[in-house]
């Protein structure tokens, strides 16, 4: 988000980073996107996103999914009716801002990366697959708190597709957005129960 720029700054200066040469967006969510024109201006360097996403980060507006559970739904009305007071759809355009394809993740991260559409959580959904052994999921599943499903959704009732599809890429780790990564097996395991 936005206002988390400082704890952003924090981290990476924990990893004694000197320069970032790309950033690639996972999804157009504000919660991935609200800092992309800040970090795209302090390092000087271009943000990807999916074709699909281009335009909301240009423009400053990313869509608020709905809720897909009892809470998850409370806090979509909320955002809905505080847009006045904190507004989760309005971001800081990003003036540095391309379209993501397998030829650009290549070139920076060499041949052995691989960009994988998974428009299930969102219709400008990727995930990143680097050395054919780490995925780098985004959205398509989350891994905290015991949740897999990940609460907002604009697609729910399709997630599953994306999950037999991360799947089928057979990475040794998957790593969401949000939570702990998990194994191949553990992924497994719990497409299964779901």
């Amino acid at each position: 988000m936005g206002f988390e720029i400082d704890k952003i700054y924090q981290e990476i200066e924990k990893t004694k980073l000197q320069k970032l040469c790309a950033i690639f967006i996972s999804h157009s969510h504000s919660d991935h996107v609200g800092n992309a024109q800040e970090l795209s201006t302090h390092f000087k360097c271009p943000v990807y996103v999916h074709a699909k996403g281009v335009n909301h980060l240009k423009n400053g507006y990313c869509p608020v999914p709905q809720g897909i559970t009892c809470v998850s739904k409370i806090i979509y009305k909320l955002s809905q009716k505080l847009s006045s007071i904190y507004d989760f759809s309005k971001i800081k355009p990003c003036t540095n801002v391309h379209e993501l394809t397998d030829e650009i993740l290549k070139s920076y991260l060499g041949e052995k990366s691989q960009l994988i559409e998974v428009l299930r959580h969102t219709n400008d959904s990727l995930a990143l697959v680097l050395e054919n052994k780490l995925c780098l999921v985004g959205d398509g599943f989350v891994n905290m708190l015991g949740i897999f499903r990940p609460p907002f959704a604009d697609y729910p009732n399709e997630l599953k597709t994306t999950w037999q599809k991360l799947l089928s890429l057979e990475c040794d780790e998957y790593y969401p957005s949000h939570g702990k990564k998990m194994s191949l097996e553990e992924l497994s395991s719990k497409i299964t129960h779901m």
